[in-house]
């Protein structure tokens, strides 16, 4: 986000994930199928390599060492 660049996964994909997991919380809790609504973008692995400095790998945060 600091330098402008596209990130593979999309906020509708944490979003899809935590309904999932809701989801079969509930169902072992009913014993039913609970359905999942929310759907989400194509994961977009061009922001990725983009982002990647020339040997295909993504550039190192050093915040996260």
């Amino acid at each position: 986000m600091e330098k402008g660049i596209r990130t593979v996964t999309r906020p509708e994909h944490a979003f899809h994930a935590l309904e999932v997991m809701l989801a079969a919380k509930r169902s072992s809790e009913e014993g039913r199928v609970v359905e999942i609504h929310s759907t989400f973008p194509d994961f977009d692995y061009g922001a990725a390599a983009a982002a990647a400095d020339g040997d295909g790998r993504g550039e190192h945060d050093p915040r996260s060492s």
